[in-house]
């Protein structure tokens, strides 16, 4: 991602601040995200908001631009999606702070029977066999306890089966 600014910087770390706000409003690290300062051939002409004003103007400025890439990269991602053959796609931005939707679960209930369930006992889904969903999605409900190594648990054991349908010519 990359950020053409023309607004000074003159130590207040605005060019930090604005890099920061760009990786988290999109959900890239930090280091895939580089400033270009004030080269009048490619961004306007700063007047001089300095400091704190900075921030604030600029900041926001930035955040709107990343939130506008966000929702378009959403959109050709869906386009993506339908030239591959999916359907009924929906795209949203999620906007809840960090933290609010981490660990959920049931989304993709594994079960014996595809009328019932969306993924088979290997966490493969029914309908789509390359797919393998092996987050808390198939999970019902989990106890107190940071469910982490039963997702890795249930990926090295998906990875396995998957491996294997390879190498029969299953898959």
């Amino acid at each position: 991602v990359s950020i053409l600014s023309g607004e000074g910087e003159i130590g207040q770390g605005a060019s930090t601040v604005f890099c920061q706000i760009a990786a988290e409003e999109i959900g890239v690290p930090i280091e895939h995200v580089s400033i270009s300062r004030a080269d009048t051939d490619l961004t306007t002409f700063c007047l001089g908001a300095f400091g704190s004003r900075l921030t604030y103007v600029g900041g926001n400025a930035v955040m709107a631009a990343a939130s506008s890439l966000k929702a378009m990269l959403f959109e050709q991602a869906a386009e993506m999606l339908e030239a591959a053959g999916a359907t009924d796609i929906e795209t949203f931005v999620e906007d809840n702070p960090p933290g609010l939707t981490i660990h959920e679960m049931g989304t993709a209930r594994m079960g014996r029977d595809p009328e019932t369930s969306v993924l088979n006992g290997w966490n493969q889904s029914w309908d789509v066999p390359n797919l393998f969903i092996t987050d808390g999605g198939c999970m019902a409900s989990s106890a107190n306890q940071n469910p982490s190594l039963t997702y890795m648990a249930l990926t090295a054991r998906a990875v396995d089966h998957a491996v294997q349908l390879v190498s029969d010519g299953a898959l």
